[in-house]
């Protein structure tokens, strides 16, 4: 059954996402380091148990365990990004998306009022899927450092009201 994968003894995750046909993957409660660097792997949601210390989940998006940052949003990730109120980071490797990823239907992304520093290149993948993807932005109006901009891009609050995109060799 490939509905939902659990490693109960892994306590490193290094590249072992490489699995198709996944529907989700349990991270088990031993597991103190995440990383989720192969950008070609097929999981759209991840779980963690709710025994793990380090970790935690809501909505398929893993978190710091005191829900604070977001660490690793699943590659194949293809639903509204419902980010929690009291979620402060966006890790710079939190995100992964690209032409290849399954992210070809209109959804969204809200951010809350909490969220005060998003990796640079956080942003502009959020931006390439309101560009590329048809991905509607939401920024609480709370918000003190982010916003949406006219165009429906997020932007960082002051400096010009900065846009930041993928560059062409990205």
């Amino acid at each position: 059954d490939l509905s939902a994968w659990n490693f109960r003894n892994v306590t490193e995750t290094g590249d072992a996402f490489l699995l198709c046909g996944a529907d989700s993957v349990v991270l088990p409660n031993a597991l103190s380091l995440l990383t989720v660097t192969n950008k070609n792997n097929s999981v759209p949601n991840y779980e963690v148990d709710d025994k793990n210390i380090y970790y935690s989940s809501d909505n398929g998006i893993v978190y710091s365990d005191d829900m604070s940052e977001i660490l690793a949003v699943p590659f194949k990730y293809n639903k509204d990004m419902l980010i929690p109120e009291g979620v402060k980071s966006w890790g710079a490797d939190a995100f992964n998306i690209t032409e290849k990823a399954n992210a070809t239907t209109s959804h969204k992304i809200i951010i809350p009022a909490s969220m005060t520093y998003i990796e640079n290149n956080q942003i502009a993948l959020i931006n390439y899927l309101k560009g590329s993807k048809s991905w509607k932005i939401e920024v609480d109006k709370n918000n003190p450092v982010f916003k949406v901009d006219s165009n429906g891009y997020l932007v960082q609050k002051g400096i010009s009201d900065l846009r930041i995109t993928l560059s062409a060799t990205s």
